[in-house]
């Protein structure tokens, strides 16, 4: 589930790593809050991003049972992910029938109510739009079962492709300089799309690892093999100059 200014592809390399586990994954645009709305396509009509992603539900429904994928896709198995403002949507969605539990991103849930099934949150020590503090706030309040993970040297966009798009670590906002229109970027897209590329952060291909790793062991032990939940009360990756700090919930 993708966030503000935000566009489907922007996650493929955690995607794909969960599709090499087995998991059918999907991934919406949000035509109310993308990237396109962002730069001026905004589209007044548009479904607010919950229903997107229950859309996004019944199509993956739909697909168990018709198509290429039917006899293939266990829809009654579902866990749902969302990065910043995605977390968000995924935590208001979080408490319906089906859902087996929720991981949540740079997200902060303010004082909403949290969904009352297993959780993962997942937080960037450096993140500047989203503060840490309020990833962690949200995840004092989660029931249990729940793990929270903080990564050092990690900004916003560490969960995301977008750091690693374009050279330079300069993310989309690199590409808009390299074509010569980031006149055109505003200030405020200009600071979200670069939170976590730069320095002092650690090249997000060096954090992805982690990032991998823990999502899938949670996805693994909430839809059938309870076991591996052991595995997220510590970080078992050796990855250079990557630090991981791991809080488990009551």
């Amino acid at each position: 589930e993708t966030g503000f200014s935000s566009f489907r592809l922007q996650s493929t390399a955690l995607l794909r790593h969960l599709a090499s586990w087995g998991f059918v994954v999907a991934s919406p645009d949000h035509p109310s809050r993308d990237l396109s709305a962002q730069l001026g396509a905004a589209n007044e009509q548009a479904p607010g991003a919950v229903d997107d992603l229950r859309s996004t539900r019944t199509l993956v429904e739909n697909a168990a049972t018709s198509g290429p994928l039917a006899g293939t896709i266990d829809p009654t198995r579902l866990v749902l992910a969302g990065h910043s403002a995605g977390g968000s949507t995924v935590l208001e969605m979080a408490d319906d029938t089906g859902v087996l539990g929720y991981i949540a991103f740079a997200t902060g849930a303010r004082e909403a109510a949290l969904p009352d099934a297993p959780s993962l949150f997942m937080a960037g020590a450096n993140d500047g739009i989203i503060a840490p503090v309020e990833t962690t706030d949200a995840f004092a309040r989660a029931t249990s079962p729940s793990w929270i993970w903080t990564i050092a040297d990690a900004g916003h966009l560490a969960f995301s492709d977008l750091c690693a798009i374009g050279t330079g670590g300069g993310g989309l906002v690199g590409l808009a300089e390299a074509a010569g229109i980031a006149e055109l970027v505003p200030e405020n897209l200009r600071r979200l799309a670069t939170d976590g590329c730069l320095e002092p952060n650690r090249r997000v291909q060096e954090v992805w690892p982690v990032v991998h790793h823990a999502t899938t062991v949670f996805a693994r032990a909430i839809t059938g093999d309870p076991e591996l939940a052991v595995a997220l009360d510590e970080n078992p990756i050796e990855t250079v100059g990557v630090d991981v700090s791991v809080n488990i919930g009551p």
